[in-house]
């Protein structure tokens, strides 16, 4: 399912079973995995690699070239800065901003500057 206003740029590739809801922006080069829901307001920068059965939360930006594991969540409001990895089944809790790799799978970040709480 995807809405009829997201923006999704013509060289990106969705894979199947995923959500695209209303205001959502897939910018160039971007790669969406199996089952993925991304939500209202969301922006996918260029060149960014979202991981199968991923939950991206509403206005949720992801800049430039970020990679995201299978079975993460984003919640509402995060930032990932660009050119950072995201292992699997990784949480960044709402309004959160990722600055630096997260490596360890099964963790939980929060806060300004994201840190590790689980």
């Amino acid at each position: 399912m995807i809405s009829r206003s997201a923006l999704i740029s013509r060289s990106a590739k969705i894979e199947e079973g995923k959500i695209v809801q209303t205001l959502v922006n897939i910018s160039s080069e971007c790669s969406i995995g199996k089952f993925v829901k991304l939500n209202t307001g969301c922006n996918i920068m260029h060149n960014s690699v979202i991981g199968d059965f991923t939950t991206i939360a509403p206005n949720t930006v992801i800049l430039g070239n970020v990679k995201t594991g299978n079975r993460c969540c984003i919640g509402s409001n995060a930032t990932i800065l660009p050119n950072l990895v995201i292992g699997d089944d990784v949480i960044v809790w709402a309004g959160s901003v990722v600055t630096k790799n997260i490596t360890e799978s099964g963790c939980i970040y929060v806060g300004i500057t994201a840190k590790r709480i689980k």
